[in-house]
């Protein structure tokens, strides 16, 4: 007894010094990771900064640059001012930002279409999306999902691509807005699958919607939050959504990849800045985005909307959009799809 008692003791205290330690590492982990990101830009930023969005309010890309704008503004500790530019596919809002000051102040919430699809879309954009960008921070991704009525007799993928094969005529589709990643979402089902269907071209998610649920068109393709409320419903039913990962609103239902490998479409939103932003601005912005990305509280606002945060480099965000640029340009010209 007497000679293990003083090793106990010491094992004893070890262990409280350990937990003690271990304590004040996570205790000091949020403070050390702002003094972190402020090491970089100093005294950046020392007004207000805008984030562009090239959409209207009131829709998911505005939803979603509010969230970041919230969580972006309490760690700089400026605000962060969303600043809605809608029209001609983001097009406007981006080349307000394309010729903005380089300074930090004016930012972008990019969307996979903003920065990487209607480069292919618009012959004349009054900018050159990857010069005059610079890649700050990816923020999150949220698949489109195929739809059909819940009493339509397809109830998968692969039953969908053997309806449009066995049909005379085509099948129609109902895609809310040429040239989005609805859209899009459809071309490169399509090509991959060797099927050809009637793409039928709504202006906006509710009159599609409406046509589905009333028997004029079969299928639609939308995006994931806009027909959750109708699969919970029971009156459209979900076959596939287009990202690789299941969606954590719908985990019951399949990837299209799971029926069609290497099929992917990943509707992204990230935060990009004019081309020549100061490297330490960006640096200093990407740093604050990621923490903020670790949020619980964020992180399930963003799975409220359906989407998946996903903290990435400047860098590795930069390459995410050139092969993003390269993929699109390829399914874009198969389909001959082109906006003026």
């Amino acid at each position: 007894m007497t000679s293990i008692a003083p090793t106990a003791l010491r094992l004893r205290r070890r262990l409280a010094l350990s937990l003690a330690a271990a304590c004040c590492v996570l205790g000091t982990h949020a403070a050390a990771a702002e003094s972190q990101c402020k090491q970089t830009a100093e005294g950046y930023p020392a007004r207000p900064v805008t984030l562009v969005v090239g959409f209207p309010p009131g829709g998911q890309t505005d939803q979603v640059a509010r969230f970041v704008a919230e969580a972006l503004g309490s760690r700089l500790g400026q605000p962060v001012v969303v600043d809605n530019r809608g029209g001609a596919g983001g097009t406007i809002g981006a080349a307000s930002v394309a010729k903005a000051p380089a300074d930090g102040y004016t930012l972008m919430l990019g969307t996979l279409g903003t920065q990487a699809i209607n480069a292919s879309l618009y012959p004349k954009l009054p900018y050159d999306h990857l010069k005059d960008f610079k890649a700050v921070a990816y923020v999150s991704t949220a698949p489109n999902v195929f739809l059909v009525r819940a009493d339509s007799p397809v109830t998968s993928m692969k039953d969908l691509v053997a309806a449009v094969k066995a049909k005379a005529r085509p099948i129609n589709i109902a895609l809310p807005g040429n040239g989005t990643s609805l859209h899009l979402s459809s071309a490169l089902f399509e090509n991959m699958a060797g099927i050809q269907m009637q793409s039928i071209m709504y202006r906006g998610n509710a009159p599609a919607l409406a046509d589905v649920l009333g028997g004029q068109v079969e299928f639609l393709v939308d995006s994931v939050t806009t027909a959750l409320p109708h699969v919970q419903r029971g009156t459209l039913r979900a076959l596939g959504v287009t990202t690789v990962q299941r969606s954590p609103l719908l985990p019951d239902v399949p990837s299209v990849s799971e029926t069609l490998p290497g099929y992917e479409v990943n509707p992204w939103w990230g935060v990009v800045a004019p081309g020549a932003t100061p490297a330490p601005v960006v640096q200093r912005l990407n740093c604050e985005i990621n923490e903020a990305l670790k949020d619980p509280k964020l992180v399930k606002r963003f799975q409220d909307l359906g989407a998946m945060t996903q903290p990435m480099s400047s860098d590795a965000f930069g390459q995410l959009i050139a092969r993003e640029t390269a993929k699109w340009e390829k399914v874009i010209k198969a389909a001959n799809i082109r906006l003026e």
